[in-house]
């Protein structure tokens, strides 16, 4: 069998559910197209290939590992557990979704009930409520009204931007929605 037909057989066992779009020079993606035409492969494979290669290189932020040996400690095909695996062990993994997801929770008893304990259980039943709430596109009453009982939503939500923007144009009640979230948040991290 020749290399291309090895290749295309390989990839079929491959599922690809994901698009990837971006913007080359070009000059890059000739050069690409060149390489991959050398290899026998499409410019698709190739570049999967020097995705795949570049997630093998050691990082100094985990501890000279890569991370594609640490792969199952950062992913995971369901959400909600995939999120969990990256709050409790590389929440510098977080995209910007998971990180208002992660400051909604933070104020949650129900959720997070002190420092390192989350309620795994009720993360994963009301995920699809907990996201669209953290994304802006739903409210609280899908939810059990003590889950976020006497929290400012709408401050847990809040990106630095938007809590400037507040300080700017109310300081003093800026200062003290900050202070009611951080004596929040810091009940939920104390240890018992």
């Amino acid at each position: 069998m020749d290399r291309l037909k090895q290749t295309k057989a390989k990839n079929a066992a491959t599922v690809r559910t994901e698009t990837l779009t971006f913007r080359l020079s070009k000059r890059l993606r000739a050069l690409a197209e060149i390489a991959a035409r050398g290899k026998g492969i499409t410019l698709a494979n190739h570049v999967e290939r020097a995705l795949e290669s570049s997630l093998n290189e050691p990082h100094e932020f985990l501890r000279g590992a890569s991370i594609a040996a640490v792969g199952d400690l950062l992913y995971d095909e369901d959400e909600a557990t995939c999120f969990l695996k990256r709050i409790t062990s590389f929440p510098w993994a977080m995209d910007s979704q998971q990180k208002r997801l992660f400051d909604l929770m933070r104020v949650s008893k129900m959720l997070h009930p002190q420092w390192g304990i989350y309620r795994e259980e009720l993360i994963k039943q009301y995920w699809s409520e907990l996201n669209a709430l953290a994304d802006g596109s739903d409210d609280l009453r899908a939810l059990p009204p003590e889950m976020f009982e006497d929290v400012d939503i709408e401050f847990a939500l809040m990106n630095d931007e938007q809590r400037i923007a507040l300080y700017q144009r109310d300081p003093e009640g800026c200062a003290r929605r900050t202070q009611t979230y951080m004596r929040r948040t810091k009940q939920n991290e104390e240890t018992l």
